[in-house]
């Protein structure tokens, strides 16, 4: 059995999960179409319309905002799980493959 290839499919299919999860919770699309719509309770936008911004500068920053948080939220899991998966397999390895004398 090829312990690395079984952990790096257990990895894609825990990541696409993850991502399809994220994508399903987070809704980015509906904060991406209409994000004054989305965001109309938070007192960021009332701010920043006192402060002179119009609704399509708004817009932009809360998209952006949107499409950041999604990503971080998304992406950065599963990153971090192959990195540490990685990590331990290097680790084991070195373990098991020391020189006898």
């Amino acid at each position: 059995m090829n312990w690395k290839r079984g952990l790096i499919r257990f990895w894609i299919v825990l990541s696409v999960a993850w991502i399809g999860g994220a994508f399903w919770m987070y809704d980015p699309v509906a904060k991406y179409l209409d994000p004054i719509g989305t965001y109309q309770v938070k007192p960021e936008i009332g701010e920043a319309r006192i402060a002179g911004y119009t609704d399509a500068e708004i817009a932009v920053y809360l998209r952006r905002k949107a499409m950041i948080s999604f990503s971080e939220l998304a992406f950065l899991p599963p990153l971090i799980l192959l990195v540490l998966g990685y990590g331990g397999l290097w680790s084991v390895r070195g373990l098991n493959d020391r020189p006898s004398n």
